[in-house]
């Protein structure tokens, strides 16, 4: 076997075993780049099934694998992604040529990892094509006709990572592909592959397999090029079909894989007034390529908010350009996506002008103190986002000239909500290009000798050996969520959604996983039925409309049991479970309906919280006048309070951490930020949430729904949308499964999107908390492995003003596949 370049002392060794199985420690790196077979006999060209992860890099027209036409054109069998985000097929026949995009879904994500299998049998024509175990529809139109296709058949190429043969052009894919499988003669489904573990789908180790005279694995251990069993295209899985290679190295051969996901550059970043860098390799390089008078940006996919973290960049070309971290927690991205973002509060850089090198930092330039860097040097960035400071290192050598002996303070300007992101900024044409390293390419896409130097967790490899205590950027060194798929509980334990159509039975139950201590319903095709809320606190059979401003309600028909076992009961309302209707139900978990009364503040409360999870629900009852408080049971300051009197009619009033004392919102109200009549007088501390008794109601019983951050879990925070169909990315650390959001300083509604009433990208269909309209629909957003990624005009959504949100976890971006 080959050596392992820069799988060496890396995570070529690293497995997580409490949660992944150690299948897969590599992968491909691929650009203009492609792998060939030809098979020396026949096989069953009419049968296959075809496995691969996938990570994929820009987002342009790029095929997996296709097997080569053999009779003109006649034989083509392919899959590809398109440039929209498709899924297609392809064959090829004579007389007949079903192909094109395979179901709705679209595929944009680019930050982690997608499994497909690809199982056809053309003697039935048929075929099955699945994403992370999900099915994914096909046109019956679309199905293979019989036909003797190109793969697995004598003296047709098998090709991996392009589709351009003839005229076709080319359509090379670009990303990452990792442990392959063809099965010669097999139609297999995923569970061949993978499993399911604590709702993350994850590769098998070592499947049991039935490979077939063509069929092969490709677990790209080797760094050869030759087509052998030490090359890069070397086939383990004992039938000898090794690929030749086109256009790789050994340096492709990377550690980014599905068990253990790496940070590169994210090119769903939109900058409309001057364009974004283009990438490449891996989403590791870029430069200012066609940005001509204007500054090339971009963003890392990993943001950072704590522990210790190295990265390294090579420059090549000595001319102008900034490189370091930005705030993008804090100030947003739209704060950077500017012409010169350097010069922007929050940027914390090393300026090179292409004699000197200066500091950014926060956006002020500052004298030459150190050594420049310039062309082909690498520059390490060394980010301590636990004690917010920042140092640079050139070629290895610590830069001292700034801060304390090398040391910068970069929390000026900050808050709790900080969080970084690595970037590098060409200027003005200047023709530098970057290419980055987070631990899976110490030579720099073959720029430099690759190294064995890993961080303390032998995760990675870099150019000089990172400092003590700093790691390379990737999932294996996140930190364990403690609420995610490896924890104690996962986040549907605590949160969930359900969809259910009605049927008029005189008691119906759901079994929700938890019990449901905040139910929250909404009729989705019925105009005039407004929502109804519930809670275990409060009891059954009470509700609270949150598209009203009335007084707490009683229907007999509506929950009448929160069961200890985790079933929700509810009568045949005309409002819960009209036959003909369908229904959403969006549930948290507090305490299981056991309150306590709690004294922290200035009167005593009812509490249930569920501090795990961030969230609690307490009832009071006002004083006649003045001003008090209530203990909320969490342990830590909110970021989003929701309140509503009971027994008197008055806003649904809603607090949230963007806006500033006196500040609120109305949850059944359209109408921008306003701080006239204060509903409290905003002593939101750790322990207590303030409030004032001469707002609106006096000696009325009120409750508060209470939230925190929980990383990993959940996100309260806002952006700022950019007016355009490819709209604004949000960074949340977790694959989303409910947004709700508001237009801060506009008047808008509230919007609620969710991943089981649109289970597939696009997110289209929305519901308004302060409307009793049906759900609309309307091209929203991807929810993606680490966030979302707006993909809209509307300015409700991504208008180009401060949008508030609260959004909830179906897996933190540790373990999150692609979506």
């Amino acid at each position: 076997m080959a050596l392992l370049g820069n799988l060496t002392g890396s995570s070529q060794f690293f497995n997580d075993t409490a949660f992944y199985n150690g299948a897969v420690s590599s992968s491909l790196r691929m650009q203009d780049a492609r792998l060939t077979e030809t098979p020396s006999s026949t096989g069953n060209s009419k049968k296959w099934t075809f496995s691969a992860w996938i990570k994929r890099g820009t987002l342009a027209d790029s095929y997996i694998f296709a097997g080569t036409p053999y009779d003109g054109y006649n034989g083509i069998a392919a899959i590809y992604f398109t440039a929209a985000g498709q899924l297609h097929t392809y064959y090829d026949t004579s007389g007949a040529n079903p192909y094109g995009a395979v179901g709705p879904r679209l595929f944009r994500d680019t930050s982690s990892w997608y499994h497909l299998v690809w199982a056809v049998d053309a003697a039935n024509t048929i075929h099955k094509i699945w994403i992370n175990n999900e099915l994914v529809s096909t046109d019956t139109g679309k199905y293979p006709p019989n036909y003797d296709y190109g793969i697995n058949r004598s003296g047709s190429e098998m090709v991996i990572g392009d589709g351009a043969w003839d005229s076709y052009g080319s359509t090379n894919f670009n990303g990452y592909m990792a442990e392959i499988n063809h099965c010669d003669g097999q139609y297999l489904e995923p569970d061949s592959f993978g499993e399911t573990k604590n709702g993350v789908w994850i590769p098998l180790k070592d499947p049991s397999l039935t490979y077939g005279t063509n069929g092969f694995r490709l677990q790209f251990l080797q760094t050869g090029t030759s087509a052998n069993s030490s090359g890069i295209g070397a086939d383990t899985s004992g039938q000898a079909n090794h690929f030749a290679v086109n256009a790789l190295a050994a340096s492709d051969v990377v550690p980014d894989s599905p068990e253990n996901n790496f940070c590169t550059m994210n090119p769903l970043h939109f900058r409309a007034s001057y364009g974004m860098a283009t990438l490449s390799e891996g989403n590791l390089a870029y430069g200012d390529a066609g940005l001509s008078s204007s500054w090339g940006a971009q963003f890392s996919t990993f943001n950072l908010n704590s522990g210790k973290w190295y990265a390294e960049v090579l420059t090549k070309g000595n001319s102008s350009c900034s490189i370091g971290v930005m705030n993008v927690g804090h100030y947003g991205y739209q704060h950077f996506l500017v012409q010169n973002p350097q010069n922007e509060t929050g940027n914390w850089t090393l300026f090179m002008d292409g004699t000197d090198t200066k500091s950014r930092l926060n956006g002020s330039l500052a004298d030459p103190t150190y050594t420049a860097f310039n062309n082909d040097q690498v520059l390490g960035i060394a980010l301590n986002a636990d004690d917010k400071e920042l140092s640079f290192y050139v070629d290895g050598t610590l830069q001292t000239g700034l801060g304390s002996s090398g040391v910068i303070d970069i929390s000026t300007g900050g808050s709790s909500n900080d969080a970084w992101s690595f970037t590098a900024n060409t200027a003005n044409g200047s023709g530098v290009t970057f290419v980055w390293n987070f631990g899976q390419d110490s030579s720099f896409a073959g720029d430099e000798t690759a190294t064995s130097n890993s961080d303390a967790n032998s995760n990675g490899t870099f150019h000089t050996a990172p400092p003590s205590g700093f790691l390379a950027v990737c999932s294996a060194n996140l930190p364990e969520p403690t609420i995610g798929s490896n924890s104690a509980t996962q986040a549907d334990d605590h949160f969930n959604t359900l969809i259910y159509d009605g049927n008029d039975d005189a008691t119906r139950t759901f079994d929700v996983g938890f019990v449901s201590d905040w139910s929250w319903f909404k009729a989705r095709n019925a105009s005039g039925i407004g929502h109804q809320l519930y809670d275990s606190s409060r009891g059954v059979t009470k509700f609270l409309a949150s598209n009203t401003n009335g007084a707490e309600d009683t229907n007999t028909e509506g929950v009448t049991s929160f069961n200890s076992s985790g079933l929700l009961a509810i009568g045949n309302s005309n409002f819960l479970n009209k036959s003909g209707r369908t229904h959403v139900l969006w549930n948290w978990k507090a305490n299981g309906g056991t309150t306590s009364s709690n004294t922290d503040g200035s009167i005593t409360s009812t509490v249930q919280a569920n501090t795990t999870a961030g969230f609690s629900i307490v009832t009071a009852t006002s004083p006649s006048s003045g001003t008090w408080s209530v203990g909320h049971g969490l342990s830590k300051k909110p970021d989003m309070i929701i309140q509503k009197y009971r027994s008197g009619t008055g806003r649904w009033t809603t607090w949230h951490n963007i806006l500033t004392s006196g500040q609120y919102l109305g949850l059944n109200e359209t109408n921008a930020v306003a701080s006239s009549g204060t509903p409290f007088n905003f002593t939101i501390t750790d322990s207590v949430i303030g409030g004032n008794a001469d707002y609106d109601n006096t000696s009325q019983t009120v409750v508060y729904y209470v939230f925190h951050n929980v990383e990993g879990y959940s996100r309260i925070g806002s952006y700022s949308g950019n007016g355009n169909e490819d709209g604004t990315f949000v960074y949340l650390g977790f694959r989303p499964a409910f947004i709700m959001l508001k237009c801060k300083d506009n008047v808008s509604s509230w919007n609620i999107l969710d991943n089981k009433r649109d289970p597939d990208n696009t997110v289209n269909q929305y519901i308004l908390p302060s409307s009793s309209d049906a759900e609309g629909s309307l091209v929203q957003a991807d929810f993606l492995s680490n966030g979302i990624k707006f993909r809209t005009t509307n300015a409700e959504r991504n208008g180009t003003r401060v949008i508030l949100y609260m959004a909830f976890a179906e897996a933190p971006f540790k373990y999150a596949n692609a979506r």
